[in-house]
């Protein structure tokens, strides 16, 4: 569900850990979700891209990130993975 969508985003709001959450994002729009942890602990994101997309997941503590202002980014590009994919699924048949 969307609570708000200004300024090219779209901010879910609170999610909690383990709970599976969904949503398309369209060209150009930021997705905002926050998670509240009371120790440091490893998460894991499953993110599903068509081949053209090109995302960036950011993390910051304590304050929402932005492009220029993060604690970890990880940069996906759906050419590679999808590409990466199929030939693992390949070497395996």
């Amino acid at each position: 569900s969307i609570f708000q969508h200004e300024n090219n985003s779209i901010d879910t709001g609170q999610v909690d850990i383990g709970k599976k959450v969904a949503q398309s994002v369209p060209p150009g729009v930021f997705w905002r979700s926050q998670l509240n942890m009371d120790q440091p602990r490893f998460i894991k994101f499953n993110v599903s891209v068509q081949k053209s997309a090109l995302i960036g997941v950011y993390g910051r503590k304590g304050l929402a990130p932005s492009h220029t202002q993060y604690n970890f980014v990880e940069l996906l590009d759906g050419s590679r993975l999808i590409a990466k994919e199929h030939w693992m699924q390949s070497e395996s048949d």
